[in-house]
């Protein structure tokens, strides 16, 4: 269908730069890095206004939406893999970007 773009990113960047280009995607309103420093992984990373069990359970949101999309890119981790799970093989399009990072 293609009607809505739903969002999935830690980095506020990446977030800005796609709103920008698709006005209308929808995402969980959420504490985001910014100016992420490549020198830690983002699990390491400390989100200053967010507790550990906000981050959990924000994170479940994204995976279920995710799971209700009809469509799924997105890269090889964790979120996307529980969603892959969770749709049970019925998105109409899959495509897991594996840059090597994982």
């Amino acid at each position: 269908k293609g009607e809505c773009l739903f969002v999935v990113t830690e980095e506020q960047e990446a977030l800005d730069e796609i709103k920008s280009r698709f006005p209308k995607c929808r995402f969980v309103d959420k504490e985001r890095y910014a100016n992420f420093k490549f020198d830690k992984w983002l699990a390491y990373q400390h989100l200053p206004h967010t507790t550990p069990k906000e981050n959990n359970f924000l994170y479940l949101l994204d995976i279920l939406a995710l799971a209700r999309c009809d469509c799924l890119i997105g890269g090889l981790n964790g979120c996307v893999l529980m969603a892959l799970n969770l749709n049970g093989n019925r998105y109409s399009h899959v495509d897991v970007l594996n840059t090597g990072v994982n």
